[in-house]
Formats: C-alpha cells, sequence, structure tokens
C-alpha cells in the first residue's frame, strides 16, 4: 500500500495486539493483513528509520506466501486432472505438463503484476494467499460427493471468495 495506507494498517494492527477491538475493526482495512503487518513489526522491532523498508519486506513475504498457495493450488488442480482423465474412457487428451506450467504461471504473473502488485495492493494479495490455499484444499479432497451433500467444502471456501465484496460494499 502507499505510505498512508501503511500507516492506517499498522494503526489497525496496534489497535488488535492492545485489545482496542471499537478501533481494530472496520469495514475498510483488511484484518489479515493488519496482523501480519503488526505481527511482522513486533518480531522485528525495526526503528522509524527502518520501519517502511521492514513492511516491504514482509510485503515480499506475503507475495511470496501468494506464489506458494497458487504452485499448491496448481498441483492439485493437474491432479484433479489426471484423475479426471483416467476415470475417462473415451478420447479424452490430458494436458501436458508443460502447459500447466507455462500457462499457469504466466496466468498468475500477469493477474499480479496487473492487479495486486507488492507496491499497490498487498492486502489483496492477503485475500489471494487464502483463495488459492483454499481452492488447493477443495482439490485435494476426495471427488465423490461428501454425506453433506458439499455443505461443509462451500462454508470452507465461501469466506475468501466473498470478503473482497463485503469490504468493497462496506467502503
Amino acid at each position: 500500500p502507499s505510505s498512508v495506507d501503511a500507516v492506517s494498517y499498522l494503526d489497525v494492527g496496534d489497535a488488535y495486539l492492545s485489545g482496542r477491538w471499537h478501533d481494530a475493526v472496520n469495514g475498510c482495512w483488511n484484518p489479515l493483513y493488519s496482523w501480519i503487518l503488526s505481527a511482522g513489526v513486533a518480531v522485528t522491532r525495526p526503528g522509524m528509520r527502518f520501519e517502511y523498508a521492514t513492511i516491504k519486506a514482509i510485503d515480499l513475504l506475503v507475495f511470496l506466501a501468494a506464489l506458494f498457495a497458487f504452485h499448491a493450488f496448481l498441483k492439485n488442480l493437474r491432479a484433479a486432472h489426471r484423475a479426471s482423465i483416467a476415470r475417462e474412457t473415451a478420447l479424452a487428451t490430458p494436458i501436458p505438463q508443460w502447459m500447466w506450467t507455462v500457462g499457469g504461471y504466466t496466468l498468475f504473473l500477469w493477474a499480479f503484476l496487473r492487479w495486486t502488485t507488492v507496491k499497490r495492493s498487498p492486502p489483496d494479495m492477503c485475500a489471494a494467499v487464502v483463495e488459492f490455499g483454499a481452492w488447493a484444499l477443495a482439490l485435494r479432497m476426495p471427488q465423490r460427493p461428501p454425506p453433506s451433500g458439499g455443505f461443509g467444502r462451500g462454508w470452507a471456501l465461501a469466506p475468501p471468495t466473498f470478503w473482497p465484496a463485503a469490504v468493497a460494499s462496506a467502503r
């Protein structure tokens, strides 16, 4: 975020850490990013001179976490595709491994450079980490329908899916 946004996120994180819930909970600032920033600053304890550099290092770590979560998602998507092809007896042709890798990571980089950059939007990267992680876990679940009819999967995937819309409507 901009330096003004970073200050606001740090203030919200400080409010969480000190138990000032009425100051912390709001519809404007992403709580996950505030928690991550305040934890990172609390652990490293940078001086005023290095606080902004510390925030940028934390933003880079969030980006790397998003990349790792995307990798898990893509790996599980490829496995689900292979399992689907193995069940098919028709003339289904699997997508080659190199296409998954090149296409997936190209799309990831394009989307992150276009919409969620380390300079502009780390809170959205936090949402992407949760979203990719949730979908990676959902793809690892057995392909047969659960007894609950998928109700549990829906609850697991709903918060990261609808959080950006809820925050946008609160602004």
